[in-house]
């Protein structure tokens, strides 16, 4: 009978033990920012790929410097994280840690001269919104600008959404949306890795660092699409009078010394010349 028992104790045991146990829901860290909030628009655009939202080809557009900012839900405590819209949005880039980031993706392409990441000065203490940030870029030169938002749909999974915007007409030319999904290595696996040290070292080790090299690559792609959609700008004749000679007659040969200071004008003579 004891014997009967202590069998028993160790099924039930055993049955414990093996029970699964059911993880709590993933909640995201950051609310979410919607399209609308990026475009202005209430249409979802494809997924972990870009588009150009123009009817005809630009002109004018390139060479261009580029402006990016990242957008980011306010989550007061104890709120709902979705949608983000009801608590406002701030600027959340880092221009200390993302400016040698965005500069590397473009430092081939010879019509984007540079990549400069917004700051919170440069909002002028105005809220963080798309025309806010439009105004922001124009003061600083930028001829198109970025602005994405960074979303943790799961542990494992994480998207980015951006719309391209031409700063002097304040609108979209173009949106991009990238998804990551990373999977840690299990440890028992056995498989042989061909890659090297530096090549594993490299590796992005989460969902959101496998999204951000998606981005960085899609967004580089729209903006060659964009430059290849681009006409050169045609120069404006202003109406009106053009000479049709130099607007003083030369002097030749010169009458001023070979060292001389400073040359003459064009209706005089060099001072101490004889007249």
């Amino acid at each position: 009978m004891m014997h009967r028992c202590v069998i028993l104790a160790g099924l039930s045991l055993a049955l414990l033990g093996c029970e699964k146990r059911k993880e709590p829901p993933f909640m995201p860290t950051t609310p979410v920012v919607p399209w609308r909030d990026l475009s202005g628009q209430q249409t979802e655009f494809p997924q972990d790929s870009f588009t150009l939202l123009l009817d005809e080809p630009t002109e004018g557009l390139f060479p261009t410097s580029l402006a990016v900012a990242r957008l980011a839900g306010v989550q007061p405590a104890g709120a709902d994280p979705r949608p983000a819209a009801n608590h406002g949005l701030v600027l959340s880039t880092a221009p200390a840690h993302e400016l040698l980031k965005w500069n590397a993706a473009f430092d081939d392409i010879r019509l984007v001269s540079e990549v400069f990441p917004l700051s919170q000065m440069s909002l002028n203490g105005r809220p963080a919104c798309v025309s806010t940030l439009m105004e922001s870029a124009a003061a600083m030169t930028g001829r198109i600008c970025l602005v994405y938002s960074i979303t943790d749909l799961t542990p494992s999974e994480s998207e980015i959404k951006g719309v391209l915007y031409r700063v002097s007409s304040r609108q979209p030319v173009a949106a991009v949306h990238a998804r990551g999904v990373y999977y840690p290595p299990m440890e028992d696996d056995d498989r042989e890795d061909s890659r090297t040290d530096l090549e594993k070292l490299l590796e992005p080790r989460s969902a959101r660092l496998v999204a951000e090299a998606r981005f960085l690559s899609l967004t580089r792609n729209c903006l060659l699409a964009l430059r290849d959609n681009d006409r050169p700008a045609r120069p404006e004749i202003e109406e009106g009078w053009v000479p049709q000679g130099p607007l003083a007659p030369p002097i030749w040969p010169p009458l001023y010394d070979y060292w001389w200071l400073s040359p003459p004008t064009p209706y005089s003579r060099p001072p101490g010349s004889s007249q």
